[in-house]
């Protein structure tokens, strides 16, 4: 099981879509995915959950906020897993693939006060005080650890665009990161302080780790980021404008990860809410740049997150043809990393993406020379057949 937080100071760069997607989409790859809306706006609950049905049904016992009110002593405790619903509309949409489900935890506009009601319940000594917060921002990674949550692939989890402690219990509960971007000069300033910042709270985290090594989990936290998604990109001639083009420099300038593919401009896809419980890259199969981009990104997510599954799982059967293989081998920087994906691959799949690069006419010989052609092809520079022989 891997968890990832998806991040950032700034709203209105499509976090909750991104997230909503990415989860969708993975689910329909035959991944066990649960959501977790910690964002009190809860636009990713909306995004699979009728507001009549969240009123009725969920307000009240069963969001992610009664899990928090429990931190602080306010009735009894309760698991995670007694909170978690599977949403039927996206859940339709993904019912042929193979083991997959997406499964959710609701938010609550009541999260917006939770900093300051848990701030509450932290009385005594300093050190008793700086005890109770350190207990406080590990629960939730205690939480998805524990023997009653049902068995998971992937736990994505919606953060608000705060860095409070809810924001700080999530990133330190995740093994990655994923930084949804506008590519502007905004975005860009608040990338470089996000990471400072997500730097800091490890630092200090371990530190009462060691302070408190009888208080939660133990070990120490390491989230990496896996990478900066860029959305909402305006396009001239097919390329990111101007403007977008030097924020997206910037930001790769900074030395964070950044995913090679970036989802443009589409009012319908970033507006709030998604129509019928069901995230675009699920309804609109065809004729939809935004969704191909979003499929597209997810592919580099998963490879990003599991390399070894997404090799097995392109090897096998190949999703949407060959076109997120080659998405993922243009977006590596080692020929090495590709050469490895390949090399799971039957000799009947290197052939499908041989023609799929318009190399059919090179699409003889070996799996070795095969694999060499296609490394060279989409990353670029020849290597050497000897190195893949040793993978």
């Amino acid at each position: 099981m891997q968890v990832v937080s998806v991040i950032n100071y700034k709203g209105g760069v499509g976090k909750t879509t991104i997230t909503a997607n990415l989860g969708a989409e993975l689910a329909r790859r035959g991944m066990r995915v649960l959501l977790i809306d910690l964002d009190p706006q809860t636009s990713l609950t909306f995004s699979f959950v009728d507001p009549e049905e969240w009123r009725r049904d969920l307000r009240e016992a069963r969001t992610v906020k009664r899990w928090f009110d429990s931190l602080r002593g306010d009735g009894p405790g309760i698991s995670l897993s007694e909170l978690i619903i599977t949403p039927q509309p996206v859940n339709s949409y993904i019912a042929d693939a193979e083991d997959g489900r997406l499964d959710l935890i609701a938010s609550h506009l009541g999260l917006i006060n939770i900093d300051l009601d848990l701030a509450r319940g932290l009385r005594g000594t300093d050190e008793e005080r700086d005890a109770g917060l350190f207990r406080i921002r590990g629960a939730l990674a205690e939480q998805l650890h524990h023997r009653d949550l049902p068995d998971y692939d992937l736990i994505l989890i919606d953060c608000p665009p705060t860095f409070n402690i809810v924001t700080q219990s999530a990133i330190i509960a995740s093994d990655q990161l994923i930084i949804p971007a506008k590519a502007d000069f905004l975005s860009t300033l608040g990338i470089d302080y996000l990471y400072g910042s997500v730097d800091k709270l490890i630092e200090d985290y371990n530190a009462d780790a060691r302070r408190f090594p009888d208080i939660g989990r133990p070990g120490i936290i390491k989230p990496d980021i896996a990478g900066v998604a860029f959305t909402m990109i305006q396009l001239m001639y097919q390329r990111p404008i101007a403007a977008h083009a030097d924020a997206m420099s910037s930001v790769r300038a900074l030395g964070l990860p950044v995913f090679p593919t970036a989802v443009r401009e589409a009012a319908t896809l970033f507006a709030q809410g998604t129509p019928r419980g069901v995230p675009a890259v699920l309804r609109e199969r065809a004729n939809s740049p935004a969704a191909d981009e979003l499929r597209q990104l997810t592919a580099e997510v998963m490879h990003a997150l599991q390399p070894g599954r997404f090799a097995a799982m392109m090897a096998a059967a190949p999703v949407g043809g060959a076109t997120d293989t080659v998405t993922a081998l243009r977006g590596m920087s080692a020929r090495e990393d590709g050469a490895a994906l390949l090399h799971a691959f039957s000799l009947a799949s290197l052939r499908e993406l041989a023609a799929a690069l318009d190399m059919s006419a090179l699409g003889s010989g070996t799996r070795d020379e095969l694999i060499e052609r296609i490394v060279e092809r989409t990353i670029g520079s020849r290597l050497n057949s000897e190195a893949i022989r040793r993978l």
